[in-house]
């Protein structure tokens, strides 16, 4: 055989090795694609489900920002009902509406109407992404928004952004409530800062009077405060629980307590001569405090009522004063 009879040989051989290499190779390949191979039929599941589509691709998806703009022309249907603060309806309330109806807060549409003999209105045929509501009416007082769950003479109610939020203001049955603080007879009153008073931490009275800021007059109230945070060790104060107690009495007249800023009207009746606001160094933790807020209405034996706000602190340096009174 001569040598280049062997070469021709040799490389039809290497020719015959390679076809069944890549025979074998195709073979594996239609198996993979397939999903007859080995792991063909795995391979061709997670092929299949990471080039599925999507059975829904929200708008917010293809286009956001198309999305957001569309949210200003989502239309809004709004009832609301104006009481005053003992829920006697308010006619004639003047109800102020702004629609977010564009992205320029300085454009925004604005627009009134007036609640009617049972205080209701309603809003109809407006878009917008929001619309903000304010009452107002001569002779009332307007509420802060301070959550829904509080009373309130403005709201802000989402709609672009938060169908389900909207949707709970378009039943005419169930409208949403505004309050406007009804003002009665204005008597002469006398307004004290917040000031605070020192007290010894060892049950010394004192003589508080509400006529003036420095607790001078006719209209006084005797405190007296008592307190063990003293006796615990220097350095170790921090955390710590131990026993406070401040009491307050008006002779002849009394403590009411109220559970409202926007209160006014002081009641009648309901007055009890003495308060106590007592912490025991025993008590659960969850149940003590170190600081101590109250709002009460106050009557005199002339006859005279107020309203105060006071806080106290179980804890407080001498020269702070455990107690922070204010007016009405």
């Amino acid at each position: 055989m001569t040598k280049s009879r062997q070469s021709f040989i040799f490389g039809l051989i290497l020719l015959l090795v390679a076809g069944i290499v890549i025979l074998s190779w195709n073979r594996r390949q239609d198996g993979i694609h397939s999903g007859t191979g080995a792991m063909g039929n795995q391979v061709s599941k997670v092929g299949a489900q990471a080039n599925a589509p999507k059975d829904h691709v929200t708008v917010e998806e293809r286009d956001p920002v198309a999305a957001f703009m569309a949210a200003y022309q989502t239309p809004i249907e709004f009832y609301g009902k104006v009481v005053d603060q003992h829920g006697d309806p308010v006619a004639g309330a003047t109800v102020r509406l702004i629609p977010f109806d564009n992205t320029s807060e300085d454009s925004h549409s604005k627009m009134t109407l007036a609640s009617d003999s049972e205080g209701r209105f309603a809003v109809k045929g407006l878009k917008g992404l929001a619309l903000g509501v304010q009452i107002e009416k001569t002779g009332y007082l307007a509420i802060p928004d301070l959550g829904f769950e509080k009373p309130a003479s403005s709201r802000r109610i989402e709609y672009g952004l938060n169908a389900e939020k909207g949707a709970r203001f378009k039943d005419p049955k169930n409208p949403t409530v505004f309050t406007l603080q009804k003002v009665g007879p204005l008597e002469p009153m006398a307004y004290v800062e917040e000031k605070n008073w020192s007290f010894p931490a060892k049950g010394s009275t004192r003589a508080i009077a509400l006529d003036s800021p420095n607790g001078i007059g006719t209209h006084q109230m005797i405190c007296r405060f008592t307190s063990g945070w003293g006796d615990l060790p220097e350095g170790k104060r921090f955390g710590k629980m131990f026993d406070w107690k401040f009491e307050a009495s008006i002779a002849g007249g009394g403590f009411c307590k109220s559970d409202s800023d926007y209160a006014f009207d002081a009641p009648e009746s309901g007055y009890q001569e003495k308060i106590v606001i007592q912490y025991t160094g025993d008590m659960p933790r969850e149940q003590w405090r170190r600081l101590a807020y109250r709002r009460y209405f106050v009557k005199f034996p002339d006859g005279s009522y107020g309203r105060i706000r006071l806080g106290v602190d179980g804890a407080s340096e001498p020269a702070r004063g455990p107690l922070s009174l204010t007016g009405p």
